[in-house]
């Protein structure tokens, strides 16, 4: 092109102009002065926060562009965002989890762990912000971190089936789960293996009979169940067995935890033991700071109801502590045997 010999008017440039001779070092024109200290052997070297060849204010990518393809052998859990869901495909080889935010699933979902191929390593199965209709995680034996996570159910019931591994987790936080059905959390056929975690937390929970079913023995070895600030209730008093927390038997040892702690209870029951309780080896078994609300004209109600036995040894404690109950009774033991 032409020679420009008037930068003001042929450049619209206002500020001076350096001229740089052809051949010399003009480091000084391209390091970016505010980010570097001095030039030396015709390189930039940069002041504190100065990056690259020309000390810029930040690191830049070596490419820029959009995201190459995931591997075909990639197993990085990734996450569906938003949309709505009716069924789920069974997942990949190797595939480590499932992660679901803002998503709505429009029909009941059933989720079977023994469909991931991933030997030796953790599942993880997230929900954030979602909508369900019911939801049913069936465990395998493998470990696995199941985050249900300020979601909401308004329908079907949230059910955990199977055996979930050595250490795994199960965590509902900041929930609504609400049912007509009997149940609104349900533990079936359900093991929790060795140094497992199952955490209901600052959840409001509602179902007809029981807020929280264990519907079989639990088990806990070395790991814990805390059921910790939520609202539990269960709108029918029919049959006086009504409860926020059922728990048909349960055996806590090895310094495992069944803590029931700082909960609002609404039910004929607060919690109901239906069968033999054991508790040993530095085992606990606590329900404290709970606020009880047991109304009702027929039926006398109970924060704790315990229809079977007692075991306690090896150091293992049983606390009922601190709670609010009004004129329900804290400890209702019909036909007591202690040893």
């Amino acid at each position: 092109g032409s020679p420009v010999t008037d930068y003001g008017v042929v450049l619209n440039i206002g500020a001076p102009v350096t001229v740089l001779d052809c051949g010399a070092c003009t480091m000084d024109a391209v390091c970016l002065a505010a980010r570097t200290s001095s030039i030396s052997g015709c390189e930039c070297v940069c002041a504190a926060g100065g990056y690259g060849d020309t000390c810029l204010p930040a690191a830049v990518p070596d490419g820029l562009g959009p995201l190459p393809l995931p591997d075909a052998d990639d197993t990085e859990v990734r996450c569906v965002h938003g949309g709505s869901i009716d069924s789920l495909d069974v997942p990949d080889p190797g595939v480590r989890g499932l992660c679901f935010v803002n998503v709505t699933f429009t029909a009941a979902i059933v989720l079977d762990l023994s469909h991931f191929d991933a030997p030796q390593q953790t599942l993880n199965i997230t929900l954030l912000h979602c909508v369900l209709r019911g939801l049913s995680i069936k465990g395998s034996g493998a470990r696995v971190h199941v985050n249900v996570v300020a979601s909401m159910m308004d329908s079907g019931v949230l059910e955990f089936e199977g055996d979930f591994g050595v250490s795994s987790q199960i965590l509902v936080v900041g929930s609504t789960i609400v049912t007509t059905s009997g149940h609104a959390i349900l533990f079936v056929k359900f093991t929790l293996s060795a140094n497992m975690t199952l955490l209901l937390l600052d959840d409001y929970i509602e179902g007809n009979c029981y807020a929280v079913y264990f519907s079989v023995a639990v088990v806990v070895d070395g790991g814990g169940i805390i059921v910790k600030g939520n609202t539990l209730s269960a709108t029918k008093d029919d049959d006086g067995v009504e409860s926020s927390v059922c728990v048909y038997a349960v055996d806590v040892k090895n310094g495992g935890y069944f803590d029931v702690e700082n909960n609002t209870m609404s039910a004929v029951n607060g919690v109901i033991l239906f069968g033999d309780t054991t508790v040993s080896s530095a085992g606990l078994l606590r329900v404290a700071d709970c606020t009880f609300f047991g109304g009702t004209e027929i039926f006398d109600p109970a924060l704790v109801y315990l229809s079977g036995s007692v075991t306690l040894e090896g150091g293992a404690q049983w606390r009922v502590e601190g709670n609010s109950v009004g004129a329900a009774s804290v400890l209702t033991i019909p036909y007591p045997q202690y040893k």
